[in-house]
């Protein structure tokens, strides 16, 4: 209608939103290696219905196939997750915590691992790698191009999807790299449907190689 037209100024044909999912994919597939920051606020539903938002921030580093680092950032000294194709660990430096567990051959299989198995939720990590298993994508239900915003400045393609349990939005960038600038997850599943969001900025898509997404052995001093 007339109120999409004063935010849109795309061009008349509208993009296929699931074309515009595709690029990013395809596009972060072709990408070896790169580092993003990840800030991401968590709504959690108290039983007097009042909602508070958790903020976290995580720095996360992948190299393909079978490399990645996340450093999860907090007051108390935060966590790094890290997995080099044969194990993963969580190390928190403060408690001085180290945990190890085998991990799949690829990234993909670690992180369908991580949620089942550990129940460590990965929703960015899935979008990042492009994990065509993501439950972001399996079973749509419905698919919106909402138009073209801009992002900290930077013109993005707003698209919405649904699935019976996730209603999600992503910012996509416009251009010739259609990097995630920011995600949205309402979880249906859970009573109350509490929401996660996620900016995404900071892409280094030529960063030093990291043989460092080893953890350091001294951690286990």
């Amino acid at each position: 209608g007339s109120e999409m037209c004063i935010r849109d100024r795309s061009p008349a044909v509208k993009p296929q939103p699931r074309d515009v999912l595709k690029s990013m994919a395809t596009y972060l597939r072709t990408l070896d290696r790169f580092t993003v920051r990840v800030e991401k606020t968590t709504e959690l539903i108290l039983p007097s219905d009042q909602r508070l938002h958790a903020d976290q921030t995580m720095e996360v580093a992948i190299q393909k196939p079978n490399r990645m680092r996340i450093d999860y950032q907090n007051l108390s000294g935060g966590r790094q997750l890290f997995y080099d194709g044969q194990t993963f660990a969580l190390y928190t430096p403060e408690a001085k915590v180290y945990a190890s567990a085998a991990a799949a051959p690829t990234i993909d299989e670690t992180l369908d691992l991580l949620e089942t198995q550990y129940g460590i939720s990965v929703a960015i990590a899935d979008l990042l790698v492009a994990n065509p298993d993501s439950r972001l994508v399996q079973n749509l239900t419905s698919e919106t191009y909402v138009g073209r915003i801009l992002v900290r400045g930077i013109p993005c393609h707003h698209l919405a999807f649904q699935t019976p349990d996730l209603d999600w939005e992503i910012w996509i960038e416009d251009g010739p790299k259609p990097l995630p600038r920011r995600l949205l997850l309402t979880d249906k599943s859970v009573e109350g449907a509490p929401q996660m969001t996620a900016s995404l900025s900071d892409w280094n898509l030529n960063p030093v190689s990291y043989t460092h997404l080893r953890a350091h052995e001294t951690v286990l001093d």
